[in-house]
């Protein structure tokens, strides 16, 4: 399972797609894509992602990861 995630990292990584998503918003924030939102998300909690959502109206924005970690759900909220 591992072996699996760290492959869909290095070929987002690969693609430059994290790089690309990530950008100064205009007032000294940078900007969570939803993919580096679950990365680190899972970098505070092993396990599998159910779902990443953006909060509305947080700037900047926040996004809600749902993680699947040693058999409970756990809602990690990352800025």
């Amino acid at each position: 399972m591992y072996l699996r995630l760290a492959l869909l990292i290095f070929l987002l990584l690969a693609q430059g797609s994290l790089a690309a998503r990530s950008h100064d918003n205009g007032n000294g924030h940078r900007e969570l894509s939803r993919e580096q939102a679950a990365a680190i998300a899972r970098k505070r909690h092993p396990g599998k992602v159910l779902s990443v959502r953006r909060i509305k109206g947080k700037k900047p924005p926040a996004y809600r990861v749902k993680i699947l970690s040693k058999g409970d759900v756990r809602v990690i909220r990352v800025p």
